[in-house]
């Protein structure tokens, strides 16, 4: 099986045919590397929205509420992207997509514009006897700031929405739930995300897939113990559940997974109209910002439905300031590398989140572990494993194929095995002489 092929992103036809069989072997190695990279990022990704959490935690216990924290962090996060906006310039490819008129900034070639030069696309034309180069830079992401067409503009749309209510509602959930009732709420995201990716993006639902969500949900279960399930287990969350604020809890918990896997779809899908990473990262700012000061105003006319805003006291500062740094690095991360990793796999690297955190509790707070978190911390290694090593079971198994002399998949089509493919297996055959 070719790389492109387990990436979801298949070499050109075109492309293959004008390629030697070596120029293929090494452009291939270059997909496997970048998707190694794609892959390590996230998982730096996880790793930092989990110190963002434990980070959150520590805020609200000062009293500020989770709206607030919002606003705070995505304001935080527009500090850097609007500058970033107006120094960078969209690609080529997204300025030839742009009509011929519309936002290319025109300038006379000069030795002094030789950084602008690397990205220019250089015409020459005839003026009465007289030909003038004239150098045509592809215009600032900022004046393109949710894309250069109609489908990658509601892609980026959609995007920042379901990012800003993702956000709004996980942060309600970690401040108004237990913790371990939240964590548990919010850990089957993966199962949604395995089917949405299907329905939107095409992605081929694997048992092995199924296999780690389920995996990745036990795990959750039993590291974060939700009273639901385990009854009051610490004694110390004096959350009242019967309380609108605790009910809201657990009704945001819900909403949080839907939101959180349209989120990791169609930052996927964002990655295949040729959407900036910052494009992004401003949409989902300018969403929770407005979504944030929403809740401000609900909250100042009726508190019991939305905490009112407060000044956060200073012992909150240092809390609020991790949070948003450590949340502003993971989302760049998550939008960037997002773009590349099919979303099932995107989905089931991030609920390695709830490991980290049990992690951090362990060795950072000193929490002593027991049998039920240990096995949990088992299931979703087990699940991680699944995730990374899938591509050399699929290479393992259509080799075996191949030895067979024709790969006929007998299951149903709906998880992607009904249609027979005779393709030329010379160069699995290769590849996997080599490994």
């Amino acid at each position: 099986m070719s790389i492109s092929k387990k990436l979801d992103v298949p070499l050109s036809p075109m492309l293959c045919e004008d390629l030697t069989e070596e120029e293929q072997r090494h452009k291939e190695q270059e997909e496997k590397q970048r998707m190694t990279r794609q892959t390590i990022s996230l998982f730096i990704s996880t790793f930092l929205f989990s110190l963002m959490g434990m980070f959150l935690q520590l805020a609200t216990r000062y009293g500020v509420p989770s709206t607030e924290i919002v606003f705070s962090r995505a304001a935080f996060q527009g500090i850097f992207i609007i500058p970033a906006m107006f120094l960078f310039r969209l690609s080529p490819s997204d300025a030839d997509a742009l009509p011929p008129t519309q936002d290319k900034d025109v300038e006379v070639d000069d030795d002094d514009e030789e950084e602008d030069m690397k990205f220019a696309a250089v015409n020459s034309f005839e003026n009465e006897g007289t030909t003038t180069t004239t150098t045509t830079l592809p215009p600032r992401i900022i004046q393109h700031p949710f894309g250069t067409t109609k489908i990658m503009s509601n892609v980026v749309i959609l995007r920042g929405i379901f990012g800003g209510l993702s956000f709004m509602f996980k942060f309600h959930a970690l401040s108004t739930l237990p913790l371990g009732d939240a964590t548990a709420l919010m850990a089957v995201y993966p199962v949604i995300t395995i089917f949405l990716a299907h329905i939107f993006l095409g992605e081929v639902i694997r048992p092995l897939h199924i296999v780690a969500a389920i995996s990745s949900i036990l795990g959750a279960l039993l590291i974060s113990q939700p009273r639901f399930l385990f009854g009051d287990v610490d004694g110390g969350d004096d959350v009242d559940d019967d309380s609108y604020q605790g009910y809201a809890g657990y009704i945001s918990a819900f909403l949080e997974n839907i939101f959180c896997s349209g989120v990791i779809v169609t930052i996927r899908k964002a990655g295949k109209v040729g959407a900036h990473t910052l494009q992004l990262l401003f949409s989902w700012m300018v969403f929770a910002l407005s979504l944030s000061m929403l809740m401000f105003f609900v909250g100042r006319s009726s508190s019991e439905i939305v905490e009112g805003w407060i000044v956060p006291p200073a012992e909150a500062l240092p809390s609020l300031l991790g949070t948003c740094m450590a949340a502003g690095v993971a989302h760049f991360l998550l939008n960037y590398s997002g773009k590349f990793v099919p979303a099932t796999m995107g989905g089931l690297i991030r609920s390695s989140g709830i490991l980290i955190a049990y992690l951090l509790e362990v060795f950072v707070f000193g929490t002593t572990p027991e049998t039920v978190t240990i096995w949990g911390v088992f299931f979703i290694i087990m699940s991680l494993m699944i995730v990374l090593f899938q591509g050399k079971v699929d290479e393992l198994v259509s080799f075996l194929v191949c030895q067979a002399g024709e790969y006929r998949p007998r299951m149903s089509s709906t998880f992607g095995w009904a249609k027979e493919d005779h393709r030329d297996n010379s160069n699995l055959h290769r590849q996997f002489s080599v490994a």
